[in-house]
């Protein structure tokens, strides 16, 4: 994690915007209709996470 750190934000920018569209689609809204209203989503997005960070075994390994 510290290699992936130590390059900066821009190492990031697809799981920014991912994170940063889940967050549009969520809101503030934390009650549990909203998460599960987007569940399709929210597992989209951590399943897209899980590979992004298998791809950089140096970076999270």
């Amino acid at each position: 994690m510290r290699a992936a750190l130590a390059k900066g934000s821009g190492h990031f920018p697809e799981p920014l915007r991912w994170i940063a569209s889940l967050r549009t689609a969520l809101a503030e809204d934390s009650s549990t209709a909203n998460p599960e209203a987007h569940r399709t989503q929210l597992i989209g997005v951590r399943d897209r996470l899980t590979v992004w960070m298998r791809d950089r075994p140096a970076d999270y390994g």
